[in-house]
């Protein structure tokens, strides 16, 4: 099973606290379960989506906004 979740950008316009957070590391510290990757860069998606589709675990991908 693959998760994908974008968390917020600050940049072109920082949109404030409330919407620009990343909760990576709390969903590392609650999922134990489930493999969690962080795209920081966008030509580092196919790659990444090609290992969470092999993976036998659920895979979480969280993705940067910028990305998009």
């Amino acid at each position: 099973m693959l998760i994908r979740v974008a968390v917020g950008a600050t940049s072109p316009l920082n949109p404030g606290p409330q919407h620009s957070q990343d909760h990576t590391e709390a969903f590392r510290k609650m999922l134990t379960w489930v493999h969690i990757i962080k795209l920081e860069k966008p030509e580092h998606i196919f790659a990444n989506y090609a290992l969470a589709l092999s993976m036998e675990r659920p895979v979480l991908v969280v993705e940067r906004m910028e990305c998009y």
